[in-house]
């Protein structure tokens, strides 16, 4: 057995999704247990995600997190 070191994480389908998008980027989702697999991954990268019910499903958006200049 050996212990590997610095090997990244691959990222999740989520994850990749979420590195993807750019801010003020939204997704559709149908199931919310996607929307919600969406909305980890944007928050693991320092971002914030806000959800929507829209017609047709769950709207989630990726936003800019705020700094305190901007609060």
């Amino acid at each position: 057995m050996n212990i590997e070191k610095n090997i990244p994480i691959p990222l999740t389908k989520a994850g990749e999704v979420a590195k993807k998008m750019d801010f003020g980027d939204s997704v559709l989702f149908t199931h919310a247990q996607d929307a919600r697999l969406l909305r980890d991954a944007i928050r693991q990268q320092g971002s914030i995600a806000i959800g929507r019910a829209v017609p047709g499903g769950l709207r989630l958006w990726k936003q800019k997190p705020q700094t305190k200049e901007e609060s």
